[in-house]
């Protein structure tokens, strides 16, 4: 939560540690958090297949979005956005 302690986010009853973490660790993407305890204790509030699930989301987004870059580059655009009927055109 934007402005509170950072640590607050490893509770014991979450975590089943029941210290208090001196480290927060976070990354954007893939979205992790891992709490860092005095012992040497970690344990990770965002469990590991969401990474995994993350980059497999961005991958298929990828791929749209390369098929669509193909179609476009293979039909072109249409004079004032037509759309021409199927087997009409420059016989392609």
């Amino acid at each position: 939560m934007p402005g509170g302690d950072p640590l607050s986010t490893c509770p014991a009853f979450t975590t089943g540690v029941y210290e208090r973490a001196f480290e927060v660790r976070r990354a954007v993407f893939p979205a992790q958090a891992t709490c860092v305890y005095p012992s040497g204790t970690t344990y990770d509030l965002v469990p590991a297949w969401w990474g995994a699930l993350a980059w497999a989301v961005l991958g298929a987004v990828l791929l749209a979005l390369l098929g669509l870059v193909r179609a476009v580059r293979r039909h072109g655009p249409r004079p004032n956005g037509a759309v021409l009927p199927r087997g009409s055109g420059s016989g392609s």
